[in-house]
């Protein structure tokens, strides 16, 4: 990787772990959106908690909506032994899928909103095994609930 994108990664990570709900309206635009999917991939991994996963053996599917309407992207998250491993594009028999909005998944790490308020307004939709499927939200460090505005 050229130092040039590297700077990029990294700098696109810290605006997103920075600006919450602000960053989540750039979604919006197709430069900023193809942006979020990108750094998704490295981010998810630094926010999976290895407790949380000791005894889960599964594959997800994550699906990140387009704001244009356009297929989402797609992501298969690998859970075994502790870890995390994420890779672009559908895994070929997933246990469980998770779709949501690139801006909602910004707002749920940052805090902005809660998983709870995301199933319950149809922003977050879990499909598949439902043992497995409603493990996924508890894999990853998020805050414990929203934020107060």
């Amino acid at each position: 990787m050229s130092a040039i994108s590297e700077r990029g990664r990294v700098r696109a990570q810290a605006i997103l772990s920075r600006g919450g709900s602000r960053v989540a309206r750039l979604d919006r635009r197709p430069i900023p959106h193809r942006a979020i999917v990108r750094v998704i991939q490295h981010a998810i991994p630094r926010r999976f908690d290895p407790k949380a996963a000791r005894d889960l053996h599964a594959v997800f599917e994550l699906r990140v909506r387009d704001p244009r309407g356009r297929g989402p992207a797609r992501f298969a998250l690998t859970v075994a032994d502790g870890r995390c491993e994420v890779s672009a594009g559908p895994p070929s028999d997933p246990a469980a899928t998770a779709t949501l909005g690139a801006d909602d998944l910004i707002r749920l790490v940052s805090g902005a909103v809660g998983f709870p308020q995301l199933l319950a307004s149809g922003r977050l939709e879990l499909a598949g095994n439902p043992f497995v499927a409603l493990r996924f939200p508890g894999l990853f460090r998020l805050p414990a609930r929203a934020r107060r505005k």
